[in-house]
């Protein structure tokens, strides 16, 4: 992807600001915040890894920021699922139950088919939040290209 230094910074802030505000929202500590930050930390060096290697190849302009954009999401569901897998395997036998009528996500150190489907729907909402900066920046450098293009100097 061929962002300016001002694209970039603008995806770094936009992506730790919406996970920042996703955590808060969702678990009701700032205390997590730096896990969000590490969360972004780990998207952001995947898609600058991801764009670096994408340079040689830029062959469709169109389709290179689309297939770096994938490339880089595939990569961080893999590293985001196999880091919470580790953390909870890590820490001995855990078990997470939540409800009035306990659903465990995690008995034992094990996993349930419960706890399958909140990773995939935690992982889902990061993989949105990590397009979501992305394709802001594309859409205001787009408008901004064609303001500039129609208006006469």
């Amino acid at each position: 992807m061929n962002f300016s230094a001002y694209q970039w910074a603008a995806v770094v802030i936009l992506d730790i600001l919406l996970r920042s505000i996703f955590v808060v929202v969702t678990s009701f500590h700032i205390v997590l915040i730096p896990l969000a930050l590490f969360v972004s930390l780990i998207h952001l060096a995947l898609l600058s890894f991801t764009s670096f290697l994408a340079i040689p190849f830029e062959r469709p302009p169109r389709m290179t920021p689309a297939v770096t954009l994938l490339v880089a999401n595939i990569l961080f569901c893999m590293t985001f699922i196999l880091f919470w897998v580790w953390l909870i395997k890590g820490g001995g036998l855990q078990t997470a139950c939540a409800g009035l009528v306990p659903t465990c996500s995690w008995i034992d150190g094990k996993i349930t088919w419960y706890g399958v489907q909140e990773v995939a729907g935690l992982t889902l909402i990061q993989v949105v939040i990590n397009i979501a900066p992305v394709l802001a920046v594309c859409g205001v450098g787009s408008i901004c290209r064609k303001r500039a293009v129609s208006e006469p100097t």
